[in-house]
């Protein structure tokens, strides 16, 4: 009786071992491009200042002005429980965190962060175009005196 119940417990350990081994390294898998996707938003927009700060500051200005308020109307949300897309209705329970973490990790690092930066990417890559395209314009050439 002892050798069954032995031998069932390695069977279930054996059961049990491949999909947890499984489970763990798609966590690390997620957890490295998550930090990988932050790095190539973050690195190249930080980098945008060396090479024209004008542009750089005039993205990060105006990507903080329209991040800033979806920051405080999504703190709200999470705070009321609006039941929004600002609030993340509808997650499985083992994901739901108290305020603060949920607040940090959900809204406020991939708004000012991510979404900052991300901004600043692209405006980057739109003014740079622009700048290719037609040049640095002086003010006076584009003045018409009748």
């Amino acid at each position: 009786m002892s050798d069954v119940r032995s031998s069932s417990h390695v069977r279930i350990a054996r059961l049990i071992f491949l999909p947890a081994l499984l489970s763990l390294a798609v966590t690390i898998l997620r957890l490295i491009g998550l930090i990988f996707i932050w790095l190539a938003m973050a690195i190249p927009a930080a980098i945008q200042l060396l090479g024209w700060p004008e542009l750089f500051k005039t993205l990060l200005a105006y990507g903080l002005a329209s991040r800033i308020p979806v920051v405080i109307v999504m703190f709200f949300a999470m705070r009321g429980n609006w039941g929004t897309h600002y609030d993340f209705v509808g997650m499985p329970e083992q994901f739901q965190m108290p305020l603060w973490p949920r607040f940090f990790w959900l809204a406020f690092f991939p708004q000012l962060v991510f979404w900052v930066a991300f901004t600043i990417l692209m405006g980057s890559l739109t003014g740079s175009i622009a700048f290719a395209l037609w040049g640095k314009r002086r003010v006076a050439d584009e003045v018409q005196v009748f």
